[in-house]
């Protein structure tokens, strides 16, 4: 029985090297740039035999050709097409004329071939049949495509129809990590841009250009962003570029009038009717120029995208009419532009400002202590004060701003799944609050800042994990409470010291408590809004290491000066008027939108602002006064040697 298989694959070898060599020899020596005019059909069939050298020119990769072929004829139907095969080396490409469906009002179309990846001699044999009984005329070139290998900053014109989609490889140079890829048109024909592995054969028709690589669709111009080892591409050090135009626009529109024009009849003639379209030919510009690197380039993109995600939301209000997706407080809501209520975007402007302003103080404060003299102080006698690090000072009032940036973002469409952007950067507020009062008195065992960076952002992801699982999740709940009660405890062990007086006992023991009764009550009430959960939780901790570093301060001999008295009582004040405004909720997005409607209050303030743009004024105040107190809060020691403290 193995006898017998191996001689039927022997003679099948046989078979296919015979029919090959008999296709050599009746194949018409054909040469490149020429129009070649013939028939086919039942019985009858033409192969044309295109050869061409690859010069030794040290390129990377094989030549800088790829063979393209062009078919065209107004005879060919869907019932009796011609088929049209060519068989290169190592691969083989076939397509039919006209093609199906919606391409079959077209009477020409062109393929490009897989390129070659050695130097020498190479023939493409392409072969053209029909079954129709009468003889269909066609007519065919070859042609070698110039700049199939881009270069960069070297810009290509390119022709593109819906049947003559066009390809081109691009090959990294050394030193270039990233490359912007840009198309850009004159007609606002749909078409569709993809950067794909530098595979063969390439995926450049509409039905398979969506399986692989990155993609746009665009009319006018679009850009590719690709980096170096892309995963999203494939191959490391090279790339395909793909060009193709739809038959129609319909996938470079939206909405009701996409569907029409998909489903028009005259977006394709039908079969067999002997039309033919030629009018939808792309000219455009394809251009591969460097780009910097993607890290220059990380946080603006990051606050573009926030900005992006939450106009989204107001889009599809814009343009639905659905006016529950957002949670206004329709009775004080003033549009301008795009966006429904801009007083409450407009009011977090307070933060941004009091942040600049903050920065300026500390510059100026960090200023003045660096041209301060040292006084009459000897080599081996200690400095004065606490050492001063602003760092953490300056990073305060970059978050204060951003606070309003964040805020900003989730105002201009309050919802549930965005009010992470209003919570993140007060997180980190809290946590930057927190790390200023430690490094005050440890200077010598100051968290690093990609450490102390990494615990904010596991914060921030606890949140964001909150939003998506955490609402009503017993589960999840529980996991958070053992969570913050380990933590708690491990950080007084850690930051503060095994406690060895009888007063700072007591303290540990009853912020570790209320640590465990914040856990144990969001374990049983599992509240839906764990973003204002967690919050509450890292304010509720920050003020306590506050008091507890006021007590321990004051039970050292130390006092408080006036600023940082004056500084705390204005918090105060601002905080209690804040919570009175704060309260009043004019929207809730954990209500319905028409049990939210209710809730709804005429402005308060110039007839503009209402009770919760208040509290953005009042509370970023607040949030500056606090700053400021924490900045003086040691200005009693500045004359006390560092050895005494």
């Amino acid at each position: 029985m193995a006898l017998l298989s191996g001689m039927a694959a022997r003679h099948l070898l046989l078979l296919l090297l015979l029919e090959a060599a008999n296709a050599a020899s009746t194949a018409e020596t054909a040469s490149f740039g020429r129009v070649y005019r013939s028939s086919v059909g039942a019985g009858v069939e033409r192969v044309f035999a295109f050869t061409y050298a690859t010069p030794d020119d040290g390129s990377t990769g094989g030549a800088n050709a790829a063979v393209r072929v062009s078919v065209e004829s107004d005879e060919a139907d869907s019932e009796f097409p011609l088929l049209v095969v060519a068989r290169q080396q190592r691969e083989v490409i076939s397509w039919r004329l006209p093609m199906s469906g919606e391409y079959a009002g077209f009477g020409v179309v062109s393929r490009t071939l897989c390129p070659v990846h050695r130097r020498g001699s190479h023939t493409v044999f392409v072969e053209v049949t029909s079954q129709r009984p009468r003889q269909i005329r066609f007519s065919l070139s070859a042609t070698l495509v110039p700049n199939f290998r881009l270069g960069l900053d070297s810009p290509v014109q390119v022709e593109v129809s819906p049947t003559q989609p066009q390809y081109f490889r691009f090959v990294y140079p050394p030193n270039v990590t990233s490359v912007q890829v840009r198309v850009q048109s004159n007609d606002a024909l749909c078409m569709r841009l993809a950067v794909q592995a530098a595979a063969c054969p390439a995926n450049d028709l509409a039905r398979n250009v969506e399986f692989s690589g990155v993609r746009q669709t665009a009319s006018r111009k679009a850009v590719l962003s690709i980096g170096r080892g892309d995963p999203a591409v494939g191959t490391p050090d090279r790339f395909n570029v793909v060009l193709l135009v739809y038959p129609n626009d319909a996938n470079c529109r939206g909405g009701v009038e996409a569907e029409v024009e998909a489903a028009s009849p005259s977006a394709s003639p039908p079969a067999g009717s002997g039309t033919r379209q030629q009018g939808r030919v792309k000219r455009l510009t394809l251009h591969v120029q460097a780009s910097l690197h993607s890290e220059q380039y990380g946080w603006p993109v990051l606050w573009t995208l926030l900005f992006y995600l939450v106009l989204t939301y107001q889009r599809v209000l814009n343009t639905s009419g659905d006016e529950d997706i957002c949670f206004y407080n329709f009775e004080c809501s003033h549009p301008l532009g795009p966006i429904s209520s801009f007083n409450s975007v407009f009011s977090n402007i307070s933060y941004g400002l009091l942040g600049l302003l903050f920065l300026l103080l500390v510059w100026r404060r960090d200023l003045l202590q660096r041209r301060r003299p040292p006084g009459r102080r000897t080599p081996l006698q200690p400095p004065l004060g606490l050492p001063q690090h602003h760092g953490l000072h300056y990073a305060m009032g970059v978050a204060l701003i951003m606070q309003g940036v964040m805020s900003a973002c989730y105002h201009v469409c309050p919802s549930y799944s965005n009010f992470q952007f209003d919570t993140a950067f007060m997180y980190m507020l809290c946590g930057l609050c927190a790390l200023c009062l430690y490094q005050a008195r440890h200077p010598d065992s100051n968290a690093p800042a990609h450490a102390a960076y990494l615990a904010l952002a596991i914060v921030i992801l606890t949140g964001l994990l909150g939003v998506f699982y955490g609402g009503g999740s017993v589960a999840f709940y529980a996991l958070f409470c053992g969570l913050l009660t380990g933590a708690s405890l491990l950080l007084s062990l850690r930051c503060v010291g095994w406690p060895r007086a009888p007063a700072r006992a007591a303290l540990l023991a009853v912020a570790n408590a209320a640590n465990l009764g914040l856990g144990l009550y969001g374990a049983l009430a599992r509240p839906r809004d764990f973003g204002s959960f967690l919050l509450w939780v890292l304010t509720a901790n920050s003020l306590a290491y506050f008091l507890y570093y006021l007590v321990m301060k004051l039970r050292s001999g130390e006092r408080l000066a006036k600023a940082p008295l004056a500084y705390l009582a204005l918090a105060g004040v601002a905080w209690a008027g804040a919570g009175r405004f704060y309260l009043q909720q004019p929207a809730n997005w954990e209500d319905s939108a028409a049990g939210s409607r209710l809730r709804n209050q005429a402005c308060v303030l110039a007839g503009f602002y209402d009770v919760h743009d208040v509290w953005h004024f009042l509370s970023s105040a607040a949030v500056f006064f606090g700053f400021m107190a924490l900045l003086t809060v040691d200005d009693d020691l500045e004359t006390v040697p560092r050895d005494r403290i």
